[in-house]
């Protein structure tokens, strides 16, 4: 009725009709008695039906949800308000209480405006206080106590810590009390505590041992001798004599008969003694007189003895070239202090520096002292702390990524602005129109054709193979730019098509890998021939087009940033790219899920000829392998690269078997295309890339133990190209499964096979088959400055790897994880030789950290001016790092401990038995793709 007098009702011939005259009965008939039926009563129509509408959904949820809210529901009395304040409360509640006791109480409570209990109220502010009181208790380190980083974890890190400690304290409160307790006086430090049982100890030991040699003693001092009265003084006097009396007797290192000694003291003075002494005293001044005054006090000593003046003299006396090296001394003592540094040999002597080390303790100080003037002197080293420093790192960081977050922003800001008005052109109108159209598109090629315009500022960018781009774009559809990936693999006469649409051309590829090939259009067996080279069609790539008309600039991709451990891109590194590519060490330098291993399947046979050219035996042992990733593994995906199609199938069948023996992990075979599972062989894998990568070579020994050494497409010449895709597709892990041991294969002309035959040999044996060490443990630092800190972490007693990494970069310092073999738990860098490295600040404080935090490693950075300048905090910063990280390797340990885990073999072999075959769908390939 409302809708009929807003649109039916509104001309004059409509307000004549008897509808209109009924429908203003109704109204009226829903006004109260008296009320007109007006022109404002109309208007307001509209309102009353919301209103009706409302009252009704009201109604509707009160009797559905109503429930919920008891008391506080009352219809439309409800008060709102207060039901939304109670909610609020209700909420914060929940997350501060997640799991209370009493919940039916608690909702009680919550309902009807309830009180907390004074209990309550009292645990928690006696909560605060504690809190507050810790809290403030908190010291920064070197101090001694708990630190003010505690502050910033949770109360389970800091009551851990506590722990640790209260048994410590609670042992030293007792040793404390039992001190003052025996002592009688209160204040003792624990170091005076400590301090005072040792001398106890030494005193009680000491008065046990003059007892046990009470008898000697006395029968060796006679009456000197009076027991724990005896006369300290005067045994000191007696001794001193005796002492005198051998030296003017010589008998230094003789006896001294008790006889003479008496008859020597009860002698008289002898005038041609007293006479010789004075002659001797003279002559003694007359020597010393030569000298200065510090060799004067020295040399009085050494005459005042008779065993060492004779020792003196006999060594000047033999010194024939003494008076030259003196005077030398004297040149070399003048030219010292013309530089003002006159007491230099003075201090030297009394430091005991020898002769051979004086040259260098001058070149120390000389370099201390002109370093201090750099520094002060050099505006750019102002900046020595290091907290100062990490400022400027972290901000420079954020306004790096904020710079490249804002470029993608403008990025996408141009593509909005561009994109045209909804009917702003007949390009425009004809897409709109096709996509409402339920049937009866137009093809794609004929829409681009008529809407290509529109077309292009709506998606700007088009992904395509190809081989499909002349199919789907008309001839003069351009672009600004055309990107072509995995250019290895595109022939030039395929990619013409697309060249000529572009204002700017992008190459993309690696000419180590896949060429291209006809293994998807020749429609051949892949094993008719034994892939004789001159046989075989050659093929000239457009990435090699590109790189050889000398017209594109060049750019070398350096950085490795798929293997998450280095011994997955070493052996490429090494005999494929000769060492041009920068790794990175990751955090986990060992275990049983990463790296390479070698496996070998015991019963495996390679069935040879047209009906088969497949390993069964091998196949099972690969699809166990499958399984046991799954069972150890969950959280890593997982890829199966065979070096033929045929056994790429038989893989397929008897993971396929397995499968159906453990029908719980069917969830993990995920047919996502960036991480599900995959089995394909080795020309179909390039561009993938997975965490752990299992090999099977499939070629082996035949039933009569026979090993014909053609290993199908790595045979050819380019066979190495494919054997650098099959091996650098692992994020983590790579397993090599054959029927054979390395060592059983021949060797070949075939550079192809050889690579292969290394490869196999790197597998079970590591980076010494590529005469590279692998990590050593007893690697050196590479500067004093690295030497340094390695000094102070070993001296703290942690347990620390120089130089970790076998290639590329490396960390300067690796603090080994003492919870878990096999992983750093901090690595530290030094600003040296290796931060240097990279020119770029982006590289150096940003992306390379980024590359090594991604690799799992937790970093701390010392610069070399702040542990020159500021040592100790310098120091207590690294201590405070290794600490926390420590801790942290603690709590993962007791959450793996707590969590039950599946430990992966150890072993580098696996022997399988043979199993059923089960026919199971091949796959397609993958083909290359043109970016425009």
């Amino acid at each position: 009725m409302a809708h009929r007098f807003a649109t039916v009702h509104r001309s004059l011939t409509a307000r004549l009709s008897s509808s209109y005259r009924a429908d203003r009965r109704a109204v009226r008939a829903l006004l109260p008695e008296g009320a007109k039926c007006t022109k404002q009563v109309l208007a307001a129509l509209p309102d009353a039906v919301a209103w009706q509408q409302a009252h009704q959904r009201l109604e509707q949820e009160g009797r559905r949800d109503g429930e919920l809210l008891g008391h506080f529901w009352k219809g439309e009395e409800t008060d709102f308000s207060a039901a939304e304040k109670a909610l609020r409360i209700a909420e914060r509640v929940a997350e501060l209480a997640p799991q209370p006791v009493d919940p039916e109480a608690l909702r009680a409570q919550l309902a009807y405006g309830g009180t907390p209990r004074p209990a309550a109220r009292e645990a928690a502010r006696n909560a605060e206080e504690r809190l507050t009181a810790w809290r403030d208790a908190l010291v920064l380190p070197p101090l001694p106590g708990a630190p003010c980083d505690l502050e910033d974890g949770t109360l389970v890190d800091a009551a851990r810590w506590s722990h640790a400690h209260v048994a410590p304290l609670r042992e030293a409160a007792r040793l404390l009390e039992h001190v003052s307790t025996v002592s009688g006086r209160d204040g003792w430090t624990l170091a005076e505590a400590r301090a005072a049982i040792v001398a106890a100890r030494a005193a009680r030991a000491a008065d046990e041992k003059f007892s046990a040699r009470a008898k000697r003693d006395g029968d060796f001092l006679g009456v000197l001798y009076a027991g724990r009265s005896t006369d300290r003084t005067t045994l000191v006097k007696a001794t001193a004599w005796i002492q005198r009396l051998r030296e003017g007797c010589m008998l230094e290192k003789g006896p001294f008969p008790a006889k003479a000694a008496r008859i020597l003291h009860q002698a008289l003075p002898d005038s041609a003694l007293e006479k010789a002494k004075e002659s001797w005293d003279r002559s003694c001044t007359r020597l010393v007189g030569r000298f200065d005054e510090e060799r004067r006090r020295e040399l009085r000593v050494a005459l005042s003895v008779t065993a060492s003046a004779e020792r003196l003299l006999t060594l000047l006396d033999g010194d024939r070239g003494g008076p030259d090296e003196w005077a030398a001394y004297q040149r070399g003592q003048r030219a010292l202090e013309k530089a003002a540094l006159g007491d230099l040999t003075a201090r030297a002597v009394r430091a005991g520096v020898t002769p051979e080390d004086f040259p260098q303790v001058v070149e120390k100080s000389v370099l201390h002292s002109w370093a201090d003037r750099v520094i002060q002197n050099d505006p750019r080293l102002v900046w020595n702390r290091a907290k100062d420093r990490d400022d400027k790192v972290a901000a420079f960081r954020g306004v790096d990524l904020a710079l490249a977050e804002h470029a993608r922003i403008r990025v996408a800001s141009a593509c909005d602005i561009n994109r045209p008005s909804v009917l702003s052109s007949a390009g425009t109108k004809l897409i709109q129109h096709e996509g409402k159209k339920k049937m009866r598109h137009k093809p794609v090629h004929v829409l681009l054709r008529e809407a290509g315009e529109a077309a292009l500022r709506v998606k700007p960018c088009f992904m395509m193979s190809p081989l499909t781009v002349s199919r789907f774009l008309p001839p003069d559809f351009t672009f600004d730019v055309v990107i072509f990936d995995e250019a290895s693999q595109v022939l030039p006469q395929d990619a013409i098509n697309c060249i000529y649409r572009a204002k700017a051309l992008i190459v993309a590829g690696d000419e180590n890998q896949l060429p291209p090939t006809a293994f998807f259009t020749a429609g051949e067996d892949e094993e008719d021939d034994p892939y004789a080279e001159e046989q075989m069609p050659r093929y000239e790539s457009l990435l090699s087009l590109a790189k050889g008309n000398g017209m594109l600039k060049e750019l070398s991709l350096r950085w490795h940033y798929r293997s998450r451990h280095e011994y997955l891109i070493a052996y490429s590194n090494k005999q494929f790219y000769r060492g041009s590519m920068t790794t990175f060490p990751g955090a986990l330098s060992d275990g049983p899920d990463v790296g390479v291993a070698f496996f070998k399947a015991e019963h495996g046979v390679y069935h040879s000829g047209s009906a088969a050219r497949n390993n069964p035996g091998e196949a099972i042992a690969v699809a166990r392998r499958v399984i046991h990733h799954f069972r150890t593994r969950p959280n890593r995906s997982l890829g199966v690269v065979a070096l033929s199609q045929s056994q790429a199938e038989v893989i397929r069948e008897a993971v396929e078997l397995e499968r159906g023996r453990n029908p719980d992990l069917d969830e993990c075979f995920s047919d996502d295309r960036l991480d599900g599972f995959f089995i394909k062989n080795l020309e179909a894998v390039q561009g993938d890339e997975r965490d752990v990568i299992i090999m099977s070579v499939g070629y082996g020994p035949d039933e009569n133990g026979k090993l014909n050494q053609n290993f199908g497409p790595i045979n050819r010449k380019d066979g190495w190209r494919r054997l650098n895709v099959a091996v650098t597709r692992a994020r983590y892990r790579v397993e090599v499964v054959a029927s054979f041991e390395p060592e059983t294969l021949r060797p070949s002309a075939s550079e192809s096979f050889e690579h292969f035959a290394r490869y196999l040999k790197y597998a079970k044996y590591g980076p010494t088959v590529l005469a590279q060490e692998a990590e050593d443990d007893e690697a050196v630092p590479e500067s004093p400055f690295e030497e340094s800190v390695l000094e102070v972490l070993r001296g703290w007693g942690y347990t620390v790897q120089p130089q970790v990494g076998v290639a590329g970069y490396r960390i300067d310092l690796g603090v080994r994880d003492p919870q878990r073999p096999g992983r750093y738990a901090l690595g530290i860098e030094c600003d040296g030789a290796m931060y240097h490295s990279s020119k770029a600040a982006r590289d150096r404080d940003r992306l390379r950290e980024s590359m090594l935090t991604s690799l799992g490693w937790s970093l701390h950075r010392i610069w070399g001016t702040d542990w020159y300048r500021n040592r100790v905090k310098a120091e207590a910063r690294l201590r405070t790092a290794v600490e926390q990280a420590a801790a942290r390797s603690v709590s993962v340990a007791l959450h793996q401990s707590a969590a039950p885990v599946t430990a992966a073999p150890k072993t580098a072999h696996a022997s399988v038995a043979p199993l059923a075959r089960t026919p199971v769908p091949t796959p397609g390939g993958r083909r290359p793709e043109t970016k425009c």
